[in-house]
């Protein structure tokens, strides 16, 4: 029997019920009869779908129950064989659908119909016909052959109609977990579906990720999780872990957003994007139940269930895992405990979800901290570590503050770094803003030692030195020298001008582009602070603002500004003015550009 939620099992009762009713009136009332043992009926229907929806056994229940009942209601005999050939129906066609998982809907539709409808229907019910009615069996068996390829087609018709029914299976997910079969053909398909199943990438609230979760056996229940959130940071904070922890020998997952180029770039094994056959399975399998649900789940949240379902059956160690936006509301907080969570730091940001004050924002981060786990929170204003020490007070989790640290040496070939425990600290990632980063992930490997054993220095140094995260200060074309950084909010573009000052001593060439919902104005009052040339265009997004309109805020500040129609344009506009002047190139804004211009650059 298919597991119900719990408190449903009246509410099954009842739908049973009802099924039994309508199978009756379809099959004694409005059936057409042909002779007196020859007929025409749709009511095997509530049989089968009883089978499909709620399983075998009710499936059989349904079919013995019709029809013991109806032959009472209309004065029939009863026939136990007939009795016995409705309840083979319903068991033989809940037991097909669920074992034909891997068959896409509509021919696991048909394999349900008809190989029940030639055991109960035609042979056993032919056989408790001949019986009764002293009828040559083989005669009969042709006759109700030809009778059940007319019915069965209509019935296969009438199913796949009712299990498609948008508004029906969200009425049947209330009361059990059934949901219609989901195939792709293609990698693209997947990654379609999941960009097209709801149109949004991200809004907040549990409710759908855990039923996404739930109908796959609650994966996240069972993963040790990193939990890491944040304004800024967050994704240098979760690519240097990941490589510390791997560096440890330990068998790491991550979870990141957005992704540049590939969905499956999210999730990722020992730093390995999964495989497209891999990510294929995972959405299918969690597409089961979305399919069900009247509030469709965002491109976000399938992917967030398909994360925690894959670092279950890879059987990771410890998945790191970002959080998408906020903290108590972001799917990706659907855990239940974490090894430690990270809050790298607090800013304006996302003001319409997480509020417009440090505070507000800091309430809604501090929902990733779990009861009796640690947290480590960064370098945060005084109201907002008010917010958080007493969230972590109330849930009796111990704060931890990250190591002291200062720069040695920062050149564009990497930067060196001391800390209290650790000295000439090196990494690739560039940017003044990856000293307090280091620190973080240093005091949180330290404190993962407590779970893993002891996480040496030795792998705290290679895994820092060999992490690498793309978009943030990152060097794409050394002749001449251009530079991405994803820096989208406030203090992202803050944090990147002083990065920029720290490494130059001249203007450069800004190519930058933003989403209209940013505080833009303030956003291009920071650039003007480096650069009297700015070239505007548009990110790839629904939500970017127009490169015509960004352009026109810069020169209200008095800064040469040209809006490019194309970013492929705007990269190669940027180059030219560049070779002239013998400057850099620095782009900042969106992260939605950094895959164009990524393909802009090699293009040239």
């Amino acid at each position: 029997m298919k597991k119900t939620r719990g408190g449903t099992a009246i509410k099954t009762l009842v739908a049973l019920s009802a099924l039994s009713a309508i199978g009756i009136i379809l099959g004694k009332f409005l059936a057409f009869n042909v002779t007196e043992f020859m007929r025409f009926s749709l009511e095997n229907i509530s049989i089968i779908f009883a089978g499909i929806v709620f399983g075998p056994i009710e499936g059989l229940i349904v079919g013995a129950v019709q029809d013991l009942v109806g032959c009472l209601a209309v004065g029939y005999t009863i026939n136990p064989i007939i009795t016995l050939g409705c309840a083979l129906t319903g068991c033989l066609s809940g037991l097909i659908y669920s074992l034909a998982k891997r068959v896409r809907f509509y021919p696991r539709v048909i394999l349900s119909v008809i190989p029940a409808h030639l055991a109960g229907s035609v042979l056993v019910k032919t056989w408790g016909l001949s019986l009764f009615y002293s009828l040559p069996f083989v005669p009969t068996l042709l006759w109700r052959i030809l009778n059940y390829v007319i019915v069965g087609s209509a019935e296969i018709i009438i199913l796949s109609i009712l299990l498609k029914s948008k508004r029906l299976l969200s009425e049947i997910n209330k009361i059990t977990t059934f949901s219609p079969n989901v195939k792709f053909k293609s990698y693209k398909d997947a990654t379609d579906y999941a960009k097209n199943v709801s149109g949004t990438f991200s809004k907040p609230g549990l409710e759908r990720v855990k039923a996404l979760c739930g109908s796959v056996g609650s994966p996240e229940r069972s993963v040790k999780v990193v939990h890491v959130t944040g304004t800024n940071g967050k994704g240098s904070v979760v690519a240097m872990l990941s490589s510390v922890l791997k560096e440890a020998k330990l068998k790491v997952g991550t979870f990141t957003s957005p992704y540049f180029f590939e969905m499956r770039e999210s999730i990722r094994i020992q730093g390995e994007p999964i495989s497209e056959e891999r990510l294929i399975d995972l959405m299918e399998r969690v597409s089961q139940v979305a399919e069900t649900m009247a509030d469709k789940p965002t491109e976000f949240e399938l992917l967030t269930a398909c994360a925690y379902l894959a670092f279950r059956e890879e059987g990771v160690d410890v998945a790191v895992v970002e959080c998408g936006m906020g903290g108590e509301r972001d799917a990706t907080n659907v855990i239940e405990s974490t090894l430690i969570s990270i809050i790298t730091g607090i800013s304006i940001d996302h003001t319409s979800y997480l509020g417009s004050t440090e505070e507000e924002i800091a309430r809604e981060k501090s929902g990733v901290i779990k009861r009796n786990c640690p947290v480590l929170v960064g370098d945060i204003g005084e109201g907002a570590k008010r917010v958080i020490s007493d969230k972590a007070r109330e849930l009796d989790a111990e704060i931890y503050a990250p190591e002291c640290a200062r720069a040695l040496s920062m050149t564009l070939d990497g930067t060196v770094i001391d800390t209290d425990d650790l000295h000439e600290v090196r990494i690739q990632l560039l940017g003044v803003h990856q000293v307090k980063n280091v620190a973080i992930v240093i005091k949180a490997a330290k404190i993962l030692s407590s779970t893993f054993g002891s996480i040496s220095d030795e792998a705290i140094l290679r895994g820092l030195e060999k992490a690498e995260w793309p978009g943030r200060f990152e060097i794409l074309s050394r002749d001449p020298l251009f530079i991405f950084d994803g820096a989208h909010n406030k203090d992202g573009i803050v944090s990147a001008i002083r990065s920029v000052k720290a490494y130059f001593n001249k203007k450069l060439i800004v190519l930058t582009g933003v989403l209209a919902d940013k505080d833009y104005r303030a956003i291009a009052e920071s650039i003007s602070e480096i650069s009297d040339t700015v070239i505007t265009i548009s990110p790839g997004s629904k939500r970017a603002l127009d490169s015509s309109s960004y352009a026109e805020v810069f020169s209200c500040l008095g800064v040469n500004a040209e809006a490019e129609k194309t970013v492929e344009d705007g990269v190669s506009r940027a180059l030219s003015i560049a070779k002239e002047r013998a400057l850099p190139v620095i782009c900042l804004g969106s992260l939605y550009l950094y895959p164009d211009v990524i393909r802009a650059i090699k293009n040239r």
